[in-house]
C-alpha cells in the first residue's frame, strides 16, 4: 500500500489478511522508506467430535472458543470463554474446521486458545491450551454421554423467576455480581452465564468443575451448590439484604472514606462484586450505605488511595447479611489519626509516573532493628534473633497501618492508629519497566509514638523530607 501525503508523524497501523493472524498497533513513521510487515500464519483447527461410548458422530455440536488464563492463588491453568455470539461456533456431522486470524483478547501478547465442546445430552469437552504460533492443529473429540439437570428458580413469592441471571461458579468464571444480576461483558467468562426462560426454569450440565450456582434477579438472589441441585433442581430466591454504616476517625464523622463490598469472605472467590457498583463514600455525616447486597457472609473493604492514583484494599469487617433485612455496621472509634507533610528534594517533582507508597509499621525490637539495617545479614543470626521473645511477641502484635498519600503528593494521612511506637516510611521511585529498572528512588523513615491517654486525637509528624536512597540516581 501507499499513501501519499502522510503526516510526518509515527502512524499506527492495524493490518489483516485472508489466512494469516491480524496484526494490531504497527508504528510506521511517514518518513519516505518502503516498509516491511510480516504476518504470521492464522491458527488453523480441525478435527472430529464422535459420541465416546459407539464412535459415532455427534450430529451437531457447538465450540465455545476462549484463551487459558492463570488462576494468581493456585498457578493452575483455566479457559476463559467468549460471550460474545460470534465466537460461539456451530458444526454438524461430527466434523469442525476453524480458523484463528486474531486474538481473541486485546491490549498485550496473544495468549493463545482454548476450546470447550458441547453437545445436547453430553458432558463438555475442554481442548488443551493452543499457542498462537501453532499454524495447523488437529484434536478428535470423545464427548461421554451426560444427562442434563433441568433447574426451576422460584422468586421469593414462589412465583417463576422468569429471564434471571444464572451464573455456574468454576475456576476462571469470571462472575461479576450487580445490584440486581450478573454483568455481562467480554471480560466475563461466557460459558458460565445463563439465563432462565419464561417458566423459570435452566439446564445445568453436567460438568465436574461446576461447584455451585448462583441465580440473580431484581427480586432476590440465591446460591446452591451444585450437589444440592442433583438431589433437589429447584432454586428458592430470597430478598436482597442491605447494608449501610458510620466510619469515624478520633471520635468524629470521615467523610470522603470508599469503602467496597466484596462477595464472599475470600478475595480468590470465582465471584467477585462489580468494583463500581459496589463502592460506596461516606457523606459529612461519615455515613454510607450499599443497596442490594446479597444474604450471607461477606467482607467490607476500605478503599485506600495511593501516591499516582492507585488504591489499596484494607478488609476492615466481616458482615452476616439476612435476606429482607438492614445490616449496620459502625466502623473507626477511639483511635488517632496521622497527618504530615512531604517536602521532596530540589529539582524532583512527584507525580503520576512515580510509585509513591508510604505506611506505618509497629517499631521493632532493638534486636530486629539492628539486623534489619545491617547491609548483609547472617543466616545465622536470622535464626538466632527470630528465638528472642521480644521477636515472638512482636510477630505477634506488629500492626501494619496504610498511609494515603494525597493526589499532589504534598501531604499524607492515616486513619486508625492505635497507641504504640511506629516507624514511618515513604518510598518512590520512577515506574520501571521492562527494559528500565526503577530509577530516581527516594525514602524517608519517621519514628513516632501514639499515646493511649487521652484515648483520640492527631499525631502532626510536621515536614517529612525524602533522602536519595544508596545508589539510586
Amino acid at each position: 500500500m501507499t499513501w501519499s501525503n502522510a503526516p510526518d508523524s509515527e502512524l499506527k497501523f492495524d493490518i489483516a489478511a485472508p489466512g494469516l493472524m491480524r496484526t494490531n498497533g504497527v508504528t510506521v513513521r511517514a518518513d519516505g522508506q518502503e516498509h516491511v510487515i510480516v504476518l504470521a500464519s492464522a491458527v488453523v483447527v480441525s478435527g472430529t467430535v464422535r459420541d465416546a461410548s459407539d464412535g459415532h458422530p455427534i450430529p451437531r455440536f457447538k465450540i465455545v472458543t476462549g484463551w487459558p488464563v492463570t488462576n494468581v492463588f493456585d498457578h493452575t491453568v483455566g479457559g476463559r470463554w467468549s460471550n460474545f455470539e460470534r465466537d460461539w461456533l456451530t458444526f454438524s456431522d461430527g466434523q469442525f474446521r476453524h480458523s484463528f486470524e486474531d486474538a481473541l483478547v486485546y491490549g498485550g501478547p496473544n495468549p493463545g486458545y482454548m476450546l470447550r465442546f458441547q453437545a445436547e445430552g453430553y458432558a463438555p469437552f475442554i481442548s488443551r491450551p493452543i499457542q498462537a504460533d501453532e499454524a495447523e492443529v488437529r484434536l478428535d473429540v470423545a464427548l461421554r454421554v451426560a444427562a442434563e439437570t433441568t433447574v426451576t428458580v422460584l422468586l421469593p413469592d414462589n412465583r417463576p423467576a422468569t429471564q434471571a441471571d444464572v451464573g455456574l461458579v468454576m475456576p476462571q468464571a469470571g462472575l461479576q455480581l450487580v445490584p440486581g444480576g450478573l454483568y455481562r461483558l467480554n471480560a466475563q467468562n461466557g460459558a458460565a452465564l445463563l439465563n432462565t426462560d419464561a417458566s423459570g426454569n435452566f439446564r445445568l450440565p453436567v460438568d465436574e468443575s461446576i461447584s455451585r450456582v448462583i441465580v440473580a434477579h431484581s427480586a432476590g438472589f440465591a446460591e446452591v451448590s451444585a450437589a444440592a441441585l442433583a438431589a433437589d433442581p429447584i432454586i428458592r430466591l430470597e430478598p436482597w439484604g442491605k447494608l449501610e454504616g458510620t466510619y469515624t476517625v478520633s471520635g468524629q464523622p470521615a467523610t470522603n472514606r470508599d469503602f467496597l463490598f466484596q462477595y464472599g469472605e475470600r478475595p480468590s472467590d470465582p465471584v467477585q462484586s462489580s468494583f463500581e457498583a459496589y463502592r460506596a463514600r461516606t457523606d459529612e455525616a461519615g455515613h454510607f450505605v450499599f443497596n442490594q447486597v446479597p444474604p450471607g457472609k461477606h467482607k467490607l473493604v476500605r478503599l485506600i488511595p495511593v501516591g499516582g492514583g492507585g488504591l489499596q484494599h484494607d478488609p476492615v469487617a466481616d458482615v452476616d447479611i439476612r435476606p429482607g433485612e438492614t445490616t449496620a455496621v459502625n466502623l473507626g472509634g477511639n483511635c488517632y489519626s496521622l497527618s504530615g507533610r512531604l517536602h521532596w528534594p530540589d529539582g524532583w517533582k512527584a507525580q503520576n509516573t512515580q510509585s509513591v507508597h508510604a505506611w506505618a509499621q509497629t517499631a521493632p525490637p532493638p534486636a530486629l532493628a539492628a539486623l534489619v539495617s545491617s547491609p548483609k545479614p547472617d543466616p545465622a543470626a536470622w535464626a538466632q534473633v527470630q528465638q528472642l521473645p521480644e521477636v515472638q511477641d512482636y510477630a505477634r502484635r506488629a500492626r501494619h497501618v496504610p498511609v494515603v498519600i494525597a493526589n499532589d503528593f504534598q501531604t499524607l494521612s492515616a486513619d486508625e492508629v492505635p497507641p504504640g511506637d511506629y516507624i514511618l516510611i515513604v518510598s518512590a521511585a520512577d515506574q520501571s519497566t521492562a527494559s528500565q529498572p526503577p530509577s530516581n528512588r527516594f525514602g524517608a523513615q519517621v519514628s513516632f509514638t501514639v499515646p493511649a491517654d487521652p484515648p483520640t486525637g492527631n499525631v502532626d509528624l510536621g515536614e517529612i523530607s525524602p533522602q536519595p536512597a544508596l545508589g539510586a540516581k
